[in-house]
């Protein structure tokens, strides 16, 4: 049997039987090296403004022993915490793991699975066939995390309604104020 070097990039907690079985059926033919890496991409954009990648990192740490735990033990098994940019995780993980195949465990967005195949490795994404966030919680995650094209509209949005509520309150002040006068 031949070594086989895995490349397992975790995005979220709760992947882990997929990845167990993954590792499984890739067993079954060579044997297998694992490296897992886990993006630090949680962080909030004030998080990120003030530089506190603390959270961040420690739940991506999180989410890298869980998957790293369901592992057979005699497989030869690492873990790291990667980039908030899963693109960019995955390029530093290469630097030093010479993969052979890059598996995508969690739910990426419509663009990282097609950016991973960049780095000409056969990709593939351990989601599929499973129930995924729905397409509203999709945008809206992207929406928070700044990386949707929607995001100026819907702060520009945001920041109108603020300020028409400030302005429809004042109004109704005022409006008392010259009725009790």
């Amino acid at each position: 049997m031949s070594a086989r070097n895995v490349l397992v990039v975790a995005l979220h907690p709760g992947s882990e039987k997929q990845i167990k079985d993954a590792i499984e059926q890739r067993r079954a033919v060579d044997d297998v090296n694992v490296r897992i890496v886990a993006p630090a991409s949680t962080q909030t954009p004030l998080q990120w403004l003030m530089g506190d990648e603390d959270p961040a990192r420690a739940e991506a740490e999180v989410v890298a022993d869980q998957a790293a735990e369901v592992v057979e033990p005699d497989v030869t098994t690492e873990r790291e915490v990667g980039d908030r940019d899963p693109l960019v995780a995955v390029e530093d993980a290469l630097a030093d793991f010479p993969a052979d195949e890059i598996v995508v465990a969690g739910h990426p967005d419509g663009k990282t699975e097609t950016r991973l195949r960049r780095f000409g490795l056969p990709v593939e994404r351990l989601d599929r066939g499973h129930e995924s966030p729905g397409d509203t919680e999709e945008v809206a995650r992207e929406i928070a995390r700044g990386r949707s094209a929607k995001t100026p509209l819907v702060v520009i949005t945001g920041v109108g309604a603020v300020i028409l509520g400030a302005a429809a309150l004042l109004s109704l002040l005022l409006f008392l104020v010259l009725w009790l006068v």
